[in-house]
């Protein structure tokens, strides 16, 4: 995984963050910000619970659950 938890939960809340136009409607950002947030941290539950049914003692399984609960972290404190 090239990029950090924090990169990686910037890049996804950008990508959502993107599909609204804040230019004109600066009253509702923050309403914006949140849905983001929430639908951000929802495709990284997605990306966890997809994860194969592996034994968390492998380190390959492990290293990725720790590695996205870390994004879903970095997310919660844009």
């Amino acid at each position: 995984m090239d990029l950090t938890p924090k990169e990686k939960a910037e890049q996804i809340y950008i990508s959502f963050l993107t599909i609204f136009d804040t230019d004109d409607e600066d009253h509702y950002i923050d309403t914006v910000e949140r849905i983001c947030k929430k639908s951000a941290k929802l495709a990284v539950d997605e990306i966890i619970n997809s994860n194969p049914s592996l034994p968390e003692t492998t380190t390959e399984t492990y290293n990725s659950l720790v590695y996205w609960n870390d994004v879903k972290d970095e997310i919660e404190s844009l």
